[in-house]
């Protein structure tokens, strides 16, 4: 991440062609998005330039990757670059500028065409990480007589939290001193938490980099807010020079990709305010990272979809009820195996309707296909309630609630215009959102490794968390329980 453009000229060409280069401007934006300017058609690139006007409409055009060296004699290798169409102006008879949208910037080695983007180490950095590490090389204390100070630093160590599908995951920490000269009226220094991911043999970047996602998503889920990366950094170990010393230093590669994920909000909150700190997930060594890695290998796609929405105040009520209540299903679908009936049951009821109907099979047809094993949208929400409050499936209470919030998610999908959805879900169902949104949240934890007791523990110590499912988990007490279904959500959501 960076906090403005910059730009930095060179010369570019297509891998194994630097005889054809050609000068141009490198833009890098604080999105990590990029875009590469050209006085001529690089390396004389007229097939891929002419193929976007020239192909059918829908074809797929094949990104090319770019190389150069720009400023300060640094090599870049730009990776996945679509040209802009091409333009002529047959007037001045002259060739506009040639433009590249480029997928990412790797700064700090060149890669031969068809070569592949390997790391042995990747080393990244999340906004608000040191925040939810919590942990400190600094101590400061006054002398007595309040003469002067102390501060002192002394580095952490790097901290082991696992491995998964061949990769070693830590916690390590960089560090910057202060400039101290023979006048010193003001010093700085900083100590900056990041993860590291180590393999043996190279792999590629797109393997590593989805890893870097599952563990920025992890952290967002404890910090409570959706976080960006702030730099990607990777090292291959046969890329170095040696150290002089008898060691080698592995040269490292500066990573610029766009970002996808939105900033909700600019600002971290307390460590005391966020759903759980570090220090919560080592009560079982660290297991619950590599956890969390292995469960959003299947549910990575519900998971992303909340945390598109989750806390941004820019997407309506409406919509994110949808979402919620799409993620819930998503990941319930994922996740249980839970039938209606035995599957051995089930066939034998379909088996005798298709015999009932042996003199009209496309009736007999339409009824089966109607006829599915699947949960309704209300019981598979009451086993997630269950499950993550830690109550009977079929308690009332929880019956009630199901029951109220497909209510409502079928009353959105019938109602006409967005206005009118919004103003459905905000004067009747905001809180059916948040309970949703507090559920989810509880179900994440368990995925990532929390148990029931513990993930029910985290949320009691967060005030908005909790405040949202507390009225369905104090159901449990007889005299709610005896309360009618109705009765107890009227005054559940009476505002």
């Amino acid at each position: 991440m960076i906090t403005e453009p910059t730009e930095a000229t060179g010369q570019f060409w297509l891998p194994g062609q630097p005889d054809d280069s050609t000068a141009g401007t490198l833009l890098t934006n604080p999105d990590g998005s990029a875009e590469l300017k050209l006085v001529d058609i690089v390396s004389g690139d007229w097939e891929h330039h002419m193929s976007r006007v020239t192909v059918q409409v829908g074809t797929f055009v094949p990104p090319t990757r770019i190389v150069g060296e720009i400023t300060g004699a640094k090599k870049v290798t730009l990776e996945n670059c679509f040209a802009s169409p091409m333009k002529l102006h047959y007037v001045q008879h002259q060739q506009e500028p040639t433009n590249y949208r480029v997928g990412h910037v790797l700064r700090g080695a060149e890669w031969e065409k068809d070569e592949k983007v390997k790391f042995n180490t990747l080393i990244l950095s999340i906004e608000g990480l040191d925040e939810w590490i919590g942990k400190s090389g600094f101590t400061f204390e006054d002398f007595l007589n309040r003469s002067g100070y102390s501060v002192k630093f002394a580095r952490l160590p790097d901290i082991k939290l696992g491995s998964w599908n061949g990769t070693d995951v830590s916690i390590g920490y960089s560090w910057r001193g202060p400039n101290i000269g023979p006048q010193v009226f003001e010093i700085s220094a900083s100590q900056e938490a990041h993860f590291r991911l180590d393999t043996t043999s190279p792999v590629s970047f797109e393997r590593l980099f989805e890893t870097a996602r599952r563990l920025r998503d992890f952290v967002s889920l404890g910090v409570g807010r959706n976080l960006l990366f702030t730099s990607l950094t990777g090292f291959l170990n046969g890329l170095g020079q040696d150290d002089g010393d008898g060691g080698f230093y592995r040269r490292p590669i500066e990573i610029f990709i766009r970002d996808t994920r939105k900033r909700d909000r600019e600002t971290v909150p307390f460590y005391t305010e966020m759903l759980f700190q570090f220090d919560a997930t080592q009560k079982k060594s660290g297991s619950r990272f590599v956890d969390w890695l292995k469960s959003y290998d299947k549910h990575y796609l519900p998971i992303d979809e909340y945390y598109g929405v989750f806390d941004l105040s820019s997407i309506g009520w409406a919509q994110r009820y949808r979402t919620m209540f799409r993620v819930v299903e998503t990941l319930f679908e994922q996740t249980s195996n839970e039938k209606k009936m035995p599957t051995a049951e089930f066939n034998r009821i379909v088996a005798k309707i298709i015999s009932s109907f042996a003199d009209e099979p496309d009736a007999g047809k339409h009824v089966t296909d109607a006829f599915n094993n699947r949960l309704s949208a209300r019981e598979r929400l009451e086993r997630v309630f269950g499950a993550n409050l830690g109550i009977r499936s079929d308690a009332p209470v929880v019956r009630a609630a199901s029951r109220s919030i497909v209510r409502t998610r079928d009353a959105l999908t019938h109602v006409a215009g967005a206005d009118t959805a919004e103003f459905y879900v905000t004067h009747h169902a905001r809180i059916k959102v948040e309970v949703l949104d507090a559920v989810i949240r509880i179900w994440m934890l368990r995925l990532a490794g929390f148990d029931l007791e513990d993930a029910l523990s985290i949320a009691k110590q967060n005030t908005w968390l909790w405040r949202h499912v507390e009225g369905i988990i104090k159901s449990k007490d007889k005299s709610l329980n005896e309360m009618s279904d109705e009765v107890w959500w009227k005054r559940r959501l009476k505002s």
